[in-house]
């Protein structure tokens, strides 16, 4: 018979001296992360001091996505957003105007402004960002219209949201048709905005920028989670 007096004494000092090896190791790491940190500041991100809202990650991202952006990168970053967003075949790039807050002119009611918007003179993109906040009353179908009364039918509008939602201020049928056109396409921090700041970075020349982007990276990954786990969805439409 199995003694269980014994077998019980026996698991509590393996687990014993597991967790006394485990409480060494982990001691070890931090001292080693200390010294390390010294040279890599491992737990610094500039992402944490500027604490951003929606407002100022526009600016960031459309800072990044203008050719003539302060990162000095040229159409780099421009470039690599529109093979994410699927638009790779756009001319005219280092022509393009980089908008923050364009008033929607077309639409009877005023007031509205969207986020970003890229004018290739023939061709025009809008960004409405959402990384928290929820859209206003028929926000997304008026930007639509917007778009479609300026460039006819070449545009498209993408809704950047925090969690992978798709926007709710259009009709689910007139969202879908709009992508099936290539007029307008979801995507979210956590996954295909992501993607392009990991493309930027290994595209990008300026170990200062390569810094930003890598700190973009991190505070994306622990603040955005996506809610809607159809990750092919987003990918493809």
């Amino acid at each position: 018979m199995v003694d269980e007096k014994l077998l019980k004494t026996e698991l509590e000092t393996k687990m014993g001296n597991f967790l006394s090896g485990l409480g060494f190791r982990l001691e070890i790491f931090r001292t080693a992360k200390k010294k390390l940190d010294v040279y890599l500041a491992s737990d610094f991100n500039v992402f944490d001091l500027i604490a951003p809202d929606e407002n100022r990650l526009s600016d960031i991202i459309a800072d990044l996505l203008d050719p003539a952006g302060k990162h000095g990168q040229g159409n780099t970053f421009l470039i690599e957003f529109l093979k994410i967003i699927g638009c790779e075949t756009i001319d005219n790039i280092d022509k393009c105007k980089i908008k923050r807050e364009e008033i929607a002119y077309y639409l009877s009611k005023p007031g509205r402004r969207i986020d970003i918007t890229i004018d290739f003179n023939n061709f025009g993109i809008g960004i409405e960002n959402k990384p928290w906040a929820e859209e206003q009353k028929d926000q997304i179908k008026d930007y639509c219209r917007h778009l479609e009364s300026k460039y006819k039918d070449k545009f498209c509008l993408i809704y950047l949201s925090g969690n992978g939602n798709k926007p709710q201020s259009i009709r689910s049928g007139e969202w879908q048709n709009l992508e099936q056109q290539g007029k307008a396409k979801a995507i979210s921090y956590p996954h295909k905005f992501k993607e392009w700041l990991e493309s930027c970075y290994k595209e990008c020349k300026s170990e200062k920028i390569r810094w930003f982007l890598q700190d973009f990276v991190n505070y994306v990954e622990r603040n955005f989670r996506i809610e809607n786990e159809e990750m092919g969805q987003e990918g493809s439409s």
